[in-house]
């Protein structure tokens, strides 16, 4: 959940009169473990793997920065300050 996000819901749960919460990581673990799905959806979730452990079956052409092209067929988008 970046910060624009964050802030939104924070802003949101204000006007509710709902607790807000105190960090975006918060918010996103609090999203996830929600009962009802489409409260879940409502929010801008996205992944930030900074790793991708073991990949087999999966060739990379180039490392480091020059590998977002395949990345980006196999994994999520990656956040945009690190692009």
């Amino acid at each position: 959940m970046n910060l624009d996000e964050f802030d939104k819901l924070n802003r949101l749960r204000e006007d509710k009169g709902e607790p807000l919460f105190a960090n975006p990581r918060n918010a996103a673990a609090g999203s996830v473990r929600q009962l009802d799905p489409s409260i879940t959806a409502s929010r801008r979730l996205f992944l930030a793997a900074y790793g991708v452990g073991v990949a087999r079956g999966i060739t990379f052409k180039a490392s480091g920065i020059s590998s977002i092209g395949s990345r980006s067929r196999v994994f999520p988008p990656l956040l945009p300050s690190r692009a």
